[in-house]
C-alpha cells in the first residue's frame, strides 16, 4: 500500500510497481490490480492465461497388482493426474494396502527397471511373500516429485584404484585392495642380452609354457651373458608395502652341474644381492627364488613406484661349473611374484561429470546414488559428496 495522505499522483516505483491489495480509486495514474488470469489497461480489459504455479507436486500411481519372486517385486501401475511413467532409481513409499498386502504400507522402495508398454516396474522388497496379488487399490507415492536423471559421471580418478573408469560403466569394475596382504603376477615382456661372448637364444621364449626355451650354452667353468627380462606391466598400489619377491620358471640343463642366477634389475641397474639354484639335468624342472617375505636384499629399495616401472624385472645367467664340457641352458615360464600389504582403507575414487542441468530458481530436497559392487572379503563403502 502507498502512503498518500491526499488525491494525488504518484510514480508506479513508488507502489512497488505491482498493485494486488488496493482499491481501484485509490490507485495511482497507470497502475492496476492483477488479477489471476485478467490484465487491465487503461482504458481496457483482456484475459490472458493463468499465472504458472511455483509450486512441484509429487507423482502417485495407483497400484493394481503385484506378483513377488524371490524377494522382487513386479508392480503393475496405473498414473494418477498425469504423473509420467516411473524412473529407474526413482524412491516411492507405498500405502493403501489392505488384507494380505497390508504388510507393504509405509515400505520404501527403489525402481530398479521400468516397462512402460505393460506399465510395470520392479523393485526389491525384503521379506515379501511369494505369489502374485491382484485386485489392488495401494498407492506408490515419489518422495522425490519433480526430479532428474539417473546420470551417469564421465570422469573417474582415484590414487591407488586399479581401472577407476570401470565404475563408469556396467562391462568392468574399478578396483582396489583396502586392506591385508595381497599378490600380483607380472610377466616380463621385454627381453635383451647384456654385454659378453656367451649370449642367448631364442628370448622370446622366456616366458612362453610347453617345450620351447630361451637357451645359452656356456663353456666349461664359466658365465653366460645376463638376460634382461623387463616390463612386467605391473600394478603394484602406491600406498602398498612389499613383503617380499618371488621369481619362478622351468628349466635344465643338458649336462650336470650347472646352476641359474637370478638378480632384480630396475633400470638397467642391479637391485639386492643375487640367488643361484641348481637345474635339473635333461628333463625340465620348476625352478624358484625367493618368497613372499624374501626382499632380495633391497630393503627399502623395493617400492610400488620401482616395481611398476618398465625398467624393473630380473636379470639371468646360467653358470656351468663342470670342468670339462659345456652346458647348454634352457628356460621357460618365467613370472615374478610381487607380495605387499596395504592400508586400511582405500583412498577414495573421485567420479565427477555428471552434467544436471537443473534452474537455478529450482530447489533441491535431496540426492541419490546407485552402483554395483562386490568383495572377495569383509568390506564396507563409504559414499560422500564432494
Amino acid at each position: 500500500m502507498h502512503n498518500l495522505t491526499s488525491l494525488g499522483t504518484a510514480s508506479l516505483d513508488t507502489m512497488g510497481g505491482l498493485i494486488t491489495f488496493a482499491n481501484a480509486k485509490d490507485l495511482p495514474e497507470g497502475a492496476s490490480p492483477r488479477n489471476w488470469d485478467v490484465d487491465y489497461i487503461i482504458g481496457s480489459v483482456i484475459t490472458r492465461p493463468g499465472l504458472s504455479s511455483v509450486y512441484s507436486f509429487t507423482q502417485v500411481y495407483d497400484i493394481t497388482a503385484i506378483s513377488f519372486s524371490y524377494g522382487v517385486g513386479t508392480f503393475t501401475y496405473s498414473p494418477l493426474h498425469g504423473a509420467p511413467t516411473p524412473t529407474v532409481n526413482e524412491t516411492f513409499v507405498l500405502s493403501g494396502f489392505i488384507g494380505t498386502t497390508y504388510f507393504l504400507n509405509n515400505v520404501i522402495v527403489v525402481v530398479e527397471s521400468v516397462d512402460p508398454v505393460t506399465q510395470t516396474f520392479q523393485a526389491l522388497v525384503s521379506d515379501a511373500p511369494t505369489g502374485t496379488f491382484t485386485g489392488l487399490s495401494g498407492t506408490a507415492t515419489s518422495t522425490v516429485g519433480n526430479f532428474v536423471g539417473p546420470n551417469v559421471g564421465d570422469q573417474a580418478v582415484g590414487i591407488n584404484w586399479n581401472n577407476p573408469t570401470g565404475v563408469l560403466g556396467n562391462i568392468s569394475y574399478a578396483s582396489s585392495i583396502p586392506a591385508g596382504g595381497s599378490s600380483l603376477v607380472g610377466v616380463p615382456t621385454t627381453e635383451s642380452n647384456g654385454s659378453g661372448s656367451q649370449p642367448w637364444s631364442s628370448t622370446s621364449f622366456i616366458t612362453s609354457t610347453g617345450n620351447s626355451f630361451a637357451q645359452v650354452v656356456v663353456s666349461h667353468g664359466t658365465t653366460s651373458n645376463q638376460l634382461f627380462c623387463t616390463a612386467c606391466n605391473l600394478a603394484v598400489p602406491v600406498s602398498a608395502t612389499i613383503t617380499g619377491i618371488s621369481i619362478s620358471g622351468q628349466g635344465f640343463a643338458s649336462q650336470p652341474s650347472a646352476g641359474l642366477i637370478a638378480q632384480l634389475v630396475s633400470a638397467g641397474v642391479p637391485v639386492g644381492v643375487p640367488q643361484t639354484v641348481t637345474l635339473a639335468t635333461s628333463v625340465k624342472q620348476p625352478v624358484s627364488f625367493g618368497s613372499s617375505s624374501y626382499l632380495w636384499g633391497g630393503g627399502a629399495l623395493l617400492t610400488p613406484t620401482l616395481v611398476n616401472a618398465s625398467g624393473f624385472g630380473v636379470l639371468l645367467s646360467v653358470i656351468n661349473s663342470n670342468p670339462s664340457v659345456s652346458s647348454t641352458g634352457n628356460l621357460n615360464s618365467l613370472a615374478i611374484t610381487v607380495y605387499f600389504t596395504t592400508p586400511a582403507s582405500s583412498s577414495p575414487l573421485q567420479v565427477t561429470g555428471f552434467a544436471f542441468a537443473i534452474p537455478s530458481t529450482t530447489g533441491v530436497s535431496g540426492l541419490a546414488t546407485t552402483f554395483q559392487a562386490y568383495t572377495d572379503s569383509s568390506a564396507t563403502a563409504i559414499v560422500q559428496l564432494f
